[in-house]
């Protein structure tokens, strides 16, 4: 059968690896500036969405 190439298959994989979290920093959308809100269960037990909300200046 041969010698399984470990160091190329490892290789590959480390580059896939880098390669899905560079496209990954790259397309996610930037939420600087904003507060996350998650969901909540309302009074007739249905669940609200998460949402991103402006963040409002703090008071001096």
């Amino acid at each position: 059968m041969g010698s399984t190439p470990y160091a190329w298959l490892f290789a590959a994989g480390a580059a896939l690896v880098a390669a899905s979290l560079v496209v990954t920093a790259v397309l996610q959308p930037s939420h600087r500036g904003q507060t996350y809100v998650p969901g909540e269960v309302q009074p007739d037990g249905t669940v609200s969405k998460g949402r991103f909300e402006q963040r409002t200046p703090a008071q001096p």
